[in-house]
């Protein structure tokens, strides 16, 4: 068809007495036209933006480079623990990306080349997948840590009242659970039923524990609950006293060493549900250590993020030439204010020195994780304190937290036009079928500021 259109086209230029180059000029028109359509980025999408698209641009979007032809790809693989700073890593590197969200808007990561990172607390790599990854050249596997109790209270303060649980849809806690592919974030029994293939030990296991009054749990936001602890949390009952002293959050406790030591052989909304024993912490703690250092190249500490961001820069710079320039701070927002108070009951310094201890005790086998990972990053600042990946971005962190309450915006997850200074505006322009839905706030907008990085220096 091509070339029928050249010959029909020249046959009638010539008698115009038109250059037959015009020609050649209309075709590359409609292949530049084509490519444009065939580009990654969705059609309903384009035609969305309209005549909006350089305003996007010069505010700093990646859409230029992300409809490049022969751009790269550098991908983050990022085992994100809940309540642990995993957010601002998924908007940093999903900066100027070509979905619908909050994300479109932020400042791309890298200047030369796309960026990737996986989203959800899920993880479906093997093995072999992780090691891959860490031997590549286009890829980079982080993990993100944050003290023990910190975290713990983060989880409380976001979890209570979201009324994600359905005591009728939840499992027995169970000793050993066969792997499935559920993504639910609660336990259905006639999911996994149905997932299971009505594995006969599966059943004996649920009949075992029923017998013996096994409690039933689920996951509210990012706490696993049991029985009369779930409709405390639903209700905003939980506070760090009870959570220090029910034995029904024992679930709950030592997350972070549970995920790791498990990893990848158990999907998270298995292990969630994994008892503990306290016979094995010290084996869990080994397991979770042997899996960092085996699997992931740099471990951010929430509790120590300027240092932990100044690594994984000099870490990609390292690795594969590409100069980190812009790191987007993002969270959940939080409306209960007097959660973030200084002092505040579910704050560290607002707790007593009993709850403090008993929380540090359940929490043991984190504790003794957390020691190990601080060690690391010590070892990893000394390796790249000199050196300008890390000290641009240390002084970049630094102005930028002086900038905050400038700078900060709130967007709505799931759509980058509704945004602003005050996180009411924003929640009011939200459609009223997803507020109802969500029933929460803190489930539709994330906090947002942007850190820019001199890559010059």
């Amino acid at each position: 068809m091509l070339w029928l259109f050249l010959v029909a086209c020249a046959v009638v230029m010539s008698w115009l007495g038109v250059h037959h180059s015009v020609c050649g000029t209309m075709v590359q028109a409609g292949v530049v036209h084509r490519n444009v359509r065939r580009s990654k980025q969705p059609i309903k999408f384009q035609d969305r933006l309209n005549n909006d698209v350089e305003d996007l641009i010069a505010q700093g979007t990646n859409y230029q480079l992300y409809n490049r032809e022969g751009v790269g790809e550098f991908r983050v693989i990022q085992i994100h623990l809940r309540k642990a700073g995993g957010r601002t890593l998924e908007c940093t590197f999903s900066g100027g990306g070509r979905e619908d969200t909050f994300s479109f808007l932020a400042h791309p990561p890298f200047s030369d080349v796309r960026s990737k990172i996986n989203f959800g607390h899920e993880w479906r790599w093997t093995g072999a997948q992780l090691r891959r990854a860490v031997n590549s050249h286009s890829s980079i596997v982080v993990a993100t840590i944050r003290h023990p109790l910190k975290r713990l209270l983060s989880a409380l303060r976001t979890s209570t009242g979201r009324q994600s649980c359905d005591m009728k849809k939840v499992v027995p806690t169970l000793a050993q659970v066969p792997k499935h592919n559920s993504t639910s974030n609660i336990m259905n029994v006639d999911k996994m039923n149905k997932s299971f293939g009505e594995d006969a030990r599966l059943d004996k296991i649920r009949g075992d524990r029923e017998e013996q009054g096994s409690p039933q749990c689920c996951l509210v936001g990012h706490l696993v609950a049991c029985d009369e602890a779930v409709s405390l949390i639903r209700h905003r009952e939980m506070t760090p006293e009870a959570l220090a002293s029910m034995r029904t959050m024992d679930l709950s406790m030592n997350y972070q060493v549970k995920m790791l030591s498990l990893m990848p052989k158990v999907a998270e909304e298995e292990a969630l549900f994994i008892p503990q024993n306290d016979s094995e912490q010290t084996l869990m703690v080994q397991k979770a250590v042997d899996f960092l250092k085996q699997f992931v190249e740099v471990t951010i500490i929430v509790d120590r993020f300027a240092q932990s961001m100044g690594v994984l820069s000099c870490a990609i710079e390292e690795k594969s030439g590409h100069k980190l320039q812009n790191i987007h701070s993002c969270s959940n927002y939080n409306p209960d204010k007097e959660a973030h108070r200084e002092g505040g009951a579910h704050t560290m310094d607002g707790l007593d020195d009993v709850t403090r201890r008993k929380l540090e005790e359940k929490n043991r086998a984190d504790m003794q994780l957390f020691e190990w990972v601080n060690a690391k990053l010590d070892a990893d600042v000394a390796k790249y304190q000199q050196k300008n990946c890390y000290t641009r971005t240390i002084v970049a962190l630094q102005r930028c937290v002086k900038d905050r309450e400038q700078n900060l915006k709130y967007v709505y997850k799931r759509n980058y036009h509704i945004v602003g200074k005050d996180p009411q505006e924003v929640f009011n322009k939200i459609p009223s079928k997803t507020k109802r839905e969500s029933k929460s706030i803190s489930e539709l907008i994330v906090e947002q500021h942007t850190c820019y990085i001199d890559t010059k220096t």
